[in-house]
């Protein structure tokens, strides 16, 4: 008996960790797929389109679940990076795909500083074009991407600063991000 619960607790383990983690992604968001069109509740429930959480230079975007630990990395970071952003114009939303809104309340309640929003399927992940989470979107504020991937922040200010045409070391997120996912 204690054999087949470790092999189950393993099994699902690597289940869970199969979701998570992935290569960058290279699709392109469908037209349908823009901050404007985008509409979910946040953790007080209120729906707002994604465009409202926009500064005058883009949008990160985190698609992320409570599940996947490489999603926890990049969520625990984001009011870091939130910050960071700010100060060059750039809004910053996690976006919870897949799960309950009350798991979802329970696991970003007490993430300050930023914006957390949550589609209980997994509808906005595929419009999104969306195949493993964490995934990081930086749109600018024609909503186009800049950068599409792991949240690895150090890339993410990178072209970030490319696209402001301003010396990459200007934006600052202090935090790593992960790689894995």
């Amino acid at each position: 008996m204690r054999r087949f619960a470790g092999a189950l607790a393993f099994a699902l383990l690597v289940a869970a960790i199969a979701g998570c983690g992935g290569k960058p992604e290279t699709k392109v968001p469908t037209a349908a797929a823009q901050p404007d069109s985008t509409v979910l509740p946040d953790l007080a429930g209120q729906a707002r389109p994604l465009s409202s959480y926009s500064g005058v230079n883009g949008l990160l975007l985190v698609f992320a679940d409570t599940r996947c630990p490489f999603s926890a990395v990049a969520s625990n970071e984001m009011p870091v990076v939130a910050a960071g952003l700010a100060e060059h114009g750039v809004g910053s939303v996690l976006v919870n795909v897949g799960e309950p809104a009350d798991a979802v309340q329970k696991a970003y309640g007490g993430l300050a500083g930023v914006p957390v929003v949550y589609d209980t399927g997994s509808r906005t992940g595929k419009l999104w074009g969306v195949k493993f989470v964490p995934t990081a979107l930086l749109l600018d504020s024609a909503g186009g991407t800049v950068y599409r991937g792991s949240p690895v922040w150090a890339d993410v200010a990178a072209r970030l600063a490319e696209r402001l045409i301003i010396p990459a070391e200007s934006v600052r997120l202090e935090a790593q991000g992960t790689s894995g996912g």
